[in-house]
């Protein structure tokens, strides 16, 4: 996934962290967001998960037909970016059975997206994201920052068996390298585990799709 790992250094640089005084203005805003990032970020982003999108169904084409056995190729297509995506938290497009893959779903625009994703997190010193559940059919988390940029941080994920995050530490933290995807079911707990020092960047959708208009 070489080129993904180019336009992912790409995006990680294009929403560098903001001066500290601009930041600071940003946050005062009503509900802390930061908003849309710039029309060009946005492509890089699209442009990084469609790419791991069409990889995931060469890598394994039964996916998008088992976790959505009823999904239409037919909905209209409808742009799908990052328009909602800077936090500051401190081959072919049908498969060979003939029903639509991932990225048949994406570019119809049939994929229904958790709020605000496809976004991008960035995370500076003590940025973290407290566990919790997508309840998506899927989320693809991909790194935009390679590991040796920061220290700490990474998706910590627990056990089905775990008493719960208030009690138990993650049984696992990732740290993958700047372009390689996590993919996991909604139903699986995980966290943005805190960073100590520099800056983590990440890609993260999480989707099911749209109902079909006869449903």
């Amino acid at each position: 996934m070489e080129g993904t790992i180019t336009i992912a250094a790409a995006v990680a640089r294009a929403v560098a962290t903001p001066q500290a005084a601009a930041l600071e203005q940003e946050m005062e805003q009503p509900g802390g967001w930061p908003g849309p990032v710039p029309v060009a970020v946005d492509e890089l982003c699209s442009a990084v998960l469609r790419r791991t999108l069409t990889r995931i169904d060469s890598e394994l084409p039964w996916l998008a037909v088992r976790l959505f056995p009823g999904a239409s190729a037919g909905t209209e297509p409808g742009a799908v970016g990052c328009a909602n995506s800077s936090r500051i938290l401190g081959g072919n497009s049908i498969s060979s059975r003939g029903a639509p893959n991932l990225t048949e779903l994406y570019d119809r625009g049939a994929l229904k997206w958790a709020s605000r994703e496809p976004g991008v997190n960035v995370y500076t010193a003590g940025g973290e994201f407290l566990a919790h559940t997508d309840g998506h059919a899927l989320t693809v988390l991909v790194p935009l920052s390679h590991p040796a940029r920061f220290s700490g941080g990474g998706t910590g994920f627990w056990h089905p068996d775990a008493r719960g995050h208030r009690v138990e530490p993650p049984a696992l933290v990732l740290k993958p390298d700047a372009g390689t995807a996590l993919l996991f079911c909604g139903h699986v707990e995980h966290a943005g585990v805190s960073v100590e020092r520099g800056e983590r960047v990440v890609l993260v959708a999480s989707f099911s799709t749209r109902p079909s208009p006869l449903q």
